[in-house]
């Protein structure tokens, strides 16, 4: 099982626009700033500090999604998660 968390202190700094589907991440742990859809930024904000499941954020990220979406949700948890973990913004625990 693994399990996800923010990484580093957890704290960022984000700006987005409604009407443009982007926002910016700044990280200032790392000194990273990274630009991200909308809904990935919705899905950063749901990544406690305490590690969780892509399944038990896929439940808390799903009102975020339109109903004709909701088979699609863990697969888009799932690949986000490896995403940010790419960049540094979460890290992962194995059990």
């Amino acid at each position: 099982m693994v399990l996800w968390s923010r990484a580093s202190d957890g704290f960022f700094h984000s700006r987005s626009w409604d009407d443009s589907g982007f926002a910016v991440v700044y990280c200032p742990a790392s000194g990273d700033t990274h630009l991200l859809e909308s809904l990935s930024l919705d899905l950063l904000n749901l990544i406690p500090s305490l590690p969780q499941t892509a399944e038990s954020l896929a439940v808390a990220f799903s009102p975020f999604v339109p109903a004709d979406d909701h088979d699609d949700i863990r697969e888009f948890v799932e690949l986000t998660l490896l995403k940010f973990s790419e960049v540094g913004l979460v890290v992962s625990h194995s059990l």
